[in-house]
């Protein structure tokens, strides 16, 4: 998504993350001005593999994060992109009439937001929609004749679920989303931070009681709460683990992950970092494979793999 300066990187993490087998298709959202240069990389990279393209007009006034722009909801059971009523005060209008003459099937929500700070669930016959206390906040700001509880009510009106919960505080700079917070990896079943009480002066009020609070949210809800250590240097340099991609590999039946792998210093990437491996044994441990894919190109732009990628039907 987005006319990025160095495309055959954003190719290469593309193949590690997901154009692994013969069944997955990959959407690029691109440029019109990068299409046949994307396209001719990707004939000569990924032969044999479902790979389409949906050019439109990119404006430098919005995120090249495809979470920021849309979410995915399934409707009778066919999926539905919801674009928010707009991004901080912009309407991208050249997106939805891409994806309309694309064939997707696109809804204009009532309401602003980011993807990545919205999170859904199904458990216990419920659909559960969690939204980030900064879009909240967001809303609140830009329709000020809105009370909280009326835009809960669009929220879930907007995404046609049963009940809509509120995690936060956040903080506006550090883990300010919930993807970067937490990870559901099944039916009331989720992965959250964990900061080690000694270090928990070392970070932001706001995200110690936002994790403390997430925790006591899930617990509420009788989730399946895994607790995932943090070190305070990888939240404050934007080093977020759980900000990855979980999936089921329909072949094998197996749960899988996709998991950012972080450089060490000078810029080296590897599995065998002792960090990489503590986290890839976390998951392990939990019976869900991991598939680690290099990331600097994106934390270091203050997001993650979650953030530039979409899971579509």
């Amino acid at each position: 998504y987005g006319d990025h300066r160095d495309l055959h990187r954003l190719i290469r993490r593309q193949r590690q993350m997901c154009i692994r087998d013969r069944y997955s298709e990959v959407i690029f959202l691109v440029n019109e001005s990068s299409k046949s240069r994307l396209e001719r990389r990707c004939n000569s990279v990924f032969k044999g593999r479902k790979i389409s393209f949906v050019p439109y007009e990119i404006s430098s006034e919005f995120s090249f994060f495809v979470q920021d722009a849309m979410e995915i909801v399934n409707q009778n059971r066919k999926p539905v992109i919801i674009l928010p009523k707009h991004y901080y005060g912009r309407l991208n209008l050249s997106l939805e009439t891409a994806l309309l003459q694309n064939g997707f099937k696109v809804k204009r929500a009532e309401i602003a937001f980011s993807g990545g700070n919205i999170t859904y669930d199904h458990f216990r016959w419920k659909d559960i929609l969690f939204v980030g206390e900064n879009d909240i906040n967001m809303n609140l700001k830009f329709y000020p004749e809105y009370s909280k509880e009326h835009i809960l009510e669009l929220f879930k009106k907007d995404f046609n679920v049963d009940t809509v919960v509120v995690i936060g505080p956040q903080n506006e700079e550090i883990m300010f989303h919930l993807n970067q917070t937490f990870m559901i990896i099944g039916p009331g079943e989720v992965v959250l931070y964990d900061v080690p009480c000694a270090y928990r002066k070392s970070i932001p009020e706001e995200v110690s009681q936002g994790l403390k609070n997430a925790r006591t949210v899930f617990e509420g809800l009788e989730y399946t709460v895994h607790l995932l250590p943090l070190d305070v240097k990888d939240l404050l340099e934007g080093r977020f683990y759980l900000c990855g991609i979980p999936f089921t590999d329909k072949q094998k039946k197996e749960k899988r992950v996709i998991l950012p792998l972080f450089p060490e210093p000078g810029l080296r990437f590897s599995i065998a970092s002792e960090k990489n491996k503590e986290v890839r044994k976390f998951f392990i441990e939990r019976d869900i494979y991991p598939i680690s894919v290099n990331d600097y190109l994106f934390y270091t732009k203050s997001g993650g793999l979650h953030c530039i990628t979409i899971v579509y039907g």
